[in-house]
């Protein structure tokens, strides 16, 4: 049964990012799931969201945006408010999802990144890493952008890869995988 989920979370995953190396992609994707992510949170500047915190034990899974250096780390704050448009609706079904994006700059965006991050109102926190340690403790993570935002269970294991932002059906896988975390919780 675990190996049939697996080969519908690839092949879904495979769909929601176009027509790359299928080959190279289900790779990157199987590596990605060989073991837990590690949050260093402790070592990550964290500024606050406005929200309140549901705390870990209160939400289903997790997911994680990491936006590198090779990324434009200003738009994905431009983004941000499309996370809490996706986390609202995930909550009017009833579950419960942890946002956790995590930015990881260039040097000499920092300064520009703190100050909007202070002057942003979130409703959760946003984490900066300065010293590229998310990337060091998580060396499975693939180098393609197009992987780096995940659903994690609470045992941090990537369940999908792939951004849902502009891809209704990777929305609507996260949504129903959320549910099924959501169910798996309340046995």
């Amino acid at each position: 049964m675990r190996r049939i989920k697996q080969f519908l979370i690839i092949i879904l995953s495979l769909a929601s990012v176009g027509c790359e190396n299928e080959v190279a992609l289900k790779k990157e994707i199987l590596k990605l799931q060989s073991r837990e992510i590690t949050i260093p949170f402790q070592h990550l500047a964290c500024y606050e969201g406005v929200g309140k915190d549901p705390g870990r034990a209160m939400v289903s899974g997790t997911i994680l945006i990491y936006v590198d250096s090779t990324s434009c780390n200003l738009c994905s704050l431009n983004n941000l408010p499309y996370w809490d448009h996706f986390n609202s609706s995930l909550s009017d079904d009833g579950l419960r999802l942890q946002i956790v994006p995590i930015l990881a700059p260039c040097k000499r965006d920092i300064p520009l990144l703190s100050w909007h991050l202070k002057h942003q109102q979130n409703t959760f926190n946003v984490y900066m890493d300065t010293i590229g340690l998310f990337h060091s403790l998580n060396p499975h993570v693939p180098s393609n952008n197009k992987l780096h935002t995940f659903l994690l269970d609470n045992n941090n294991q990537v369940l999908l890869a792939g951004d849902p932002m502009n891809n209704k059906e990777m929305q609507s896988l996260y949504m129903k995988t959320a549910g099924r975390l959501k169910q798996k919780q309340l046995h």
